[in-house]
Parts: C-alpha cells; sequence; structure tokens
C-alpha cells in the first residue's frame, strides 16, 4: 500500500499563517517607534538634498526640534524608516531617487496623520503641538487659511470615522510605497515591488479577516481608497508650497523639502 503524506491540519495552517502575521506587526512596529522618536526629538543642523539623503541616510543629531524644521525632519525621518528595509537598499540609486521623489511627500502626510489620530487631535500639528507651516506660509494665505486647515482636518475625520488601526497604517504605509506603477522605474524594480506589495497585501487580508471576519472585502476597500485621499490632499499641499515659494522667493526652504515638494 503506497503511502501518501497528509497535508497539515487546517487550524495549523491559520495558526502558523497568524504566528508570521504577528512577527510581521511587531517588527513593524519598532520600525514606526523608532521613526517616531527621530521624529519627536531630533533635527539636523546640515541640509542635504535628496541625492545627499540617498548616498549617506545620516543619524540626525540631537537638537530640539524648531517649527520651522518640521517638514525637513517629517521627509527625512520618514526616507531613513524606508531605507532601513533591504529590499530598499537593493535598489539602483536611480530608482530609489525616482521612488522617493514619487512617494515621500505622500506618505510622511499619512504619517502625519496617523500620529494626529493617535494623539486624539482633530487637526494635524507638529510633534510641539505648533502648526506644521511656516509662519510666513500662513500669513501668506491668510486671506485663505480654510486650504491650510482643511488639509490638517478634513482626512483626520475619515481615519477617526473608520478607526484605522496602527497595523492597518503599518501594512498601508508599505503598500503604497510599494507602487510598481510609478513612472521609469526599471523592470527589475517593478518586479521587485510587486512581490513586496502583494507580501503586504496579504498580510493586511489576513488582518482583517482575523479582525473583521465576513467584513474584510469591505474594510479592505475603504483602507486602500485611503491611498485617493492622501494622494489628492498630498498634492494641495505641494501645491500651496509652490504657489508660496513662486510669491516669496527670498523664503528658503531646506534643500530636501526643495526636493521632495517638487519647488
Amino acid at each position: 500500500m503506497e503511502f501518501v503524506a497528509s497535508s497539515p491540519p487546517v487550524t495549523e495552517v491559520i495558526d502558523t499563517k497568524f504566528k508570521k502575521l504577528e512577527k510581521m506587526l511587531g517588527e513593524l512596529r519598532l520600525k514606526d517607534i523608532d521613526r517616531q522618536a527621530k521624529l519627536s526629538s531630533f533635527y539636523s543642523l546640515d541640509d542635504p538634498c535628496l541625492e545627499d539623503v540617498l548616498k549617506d541616510p545620516m543619524a540626525a543629531p540631537n537638537h530640539v526640534v524648531d517649527p520651522h524644521e518640521w517638514a525637513f525632519l517629517a521627509l527625512f525621518s520618514h526616507m531613513k524608516y524606508f531605507m532601513d528595509f533591504k529590499f530598499v537598499q537593493n535598489l539602483s540609486v536611480r530608482d530609489q531617487k525616482i521612488i522617493f521623489q514619487f512617494s515621500t511627500l505622500k506618505l510622511t502626510y499619512f504619517c502625519g496623520l496617523m500620529r494626529t489620530l493617535n494623539e486624539k487631535r482633530m487637526k494635524m500639528l507638529n510633534p510641539g503641538g505648533q502648526e506644521i507651516y511656516p509662519d510666513d506660509l500662513i500669513v501668506h494665505y491668510r486671506s485663505t487659511p480654510y486650504s491650510l486647515a482643511r488639509i490638517c482636518s478634513e482626512p483626520v475625520d475619515r481615519m477617526i470615522e473608520w478607526r484605522i488601526t496602527n497595523e492597518e497604517f503599518y501594512l498601508l504605509n508599505l503598500i503604497f510605497f510599494c507602487n510598481p506603477a510609478i513612472p521609469g522605474i526599471s523592470n527589475t524594480t517593478q518586479m521587485s515591488l510587486t512581490r513586496k506589495r502583494n507580501k503586504y497585501s496579504g498580510a493586511l487580508f489576513h488582518y482583517c479577516q482575523i479582525k473583521y471576519q465576513q467584513s474584510a472585502p469591505s474594510r479592505l476597500a475603504d483602507l486602500y481608497s485611503l491611498y485617493g485621499i492622501i494622494t489628492t490632499n498630498a498634492q494641495q499641499m505641494e501645491n500651496l508650497f509652490y504657489m508660496f515659494n513662486f510669491n516669496t522667493p527670498e523664503f528658503k526652504f531646506r534643500n530636501l523639502v526643495t526636493d521632495l515638494f517638487h519647488l
């Protein structure tokens, strides 16, 4: 009689998948705690541009955050977060530059929204509790303050309504980053990003199955729709900075802000 190996019990497979998910989320949580610590406590007195950061992602020295440095530090800390992943390190510098130019502002904005949610605020502020915009920019738009305020508050309302969890944020952050449709990247990078996006998308689906059960598909649809909200508002923020920079050329942004806001 021929022996046929049996498949592992369903409960064993589910338990294994859960342990893998738990391990992944634990690692992402630690990475995000480290990112937030840098954002809340430090800034760099240097003025690197995008290419400088890609060549040498230096550790930020310990200086107290100044409100005017918020945009630089938020962008810088988020770039460092992604550059700690091995698959990002393995990409060509050319493709890294394209990806960070395309995604950093959007995902830094997403991080700010999630931090606002965790701080139980209704409006995004910097870690010290001040406005995220430079004072000169606020003065420039004093006749239309709603545009600035809406970007910092309207998406927060949606995230509060949907009760976005930290675990969902960790995974969405990577799913949105691993975008193989970014124009100009190589085929090799497209394949790498596709593999990673599938990995994190699968983890998010499994998380939703565990937490929301039959409602998992509709929950996923809501979560993925956040990308459109984030993109629209980040683009509007970029436009406001661009017009301010055009009309106030004497105001000097940090090099990294100039590069990633496309000023």
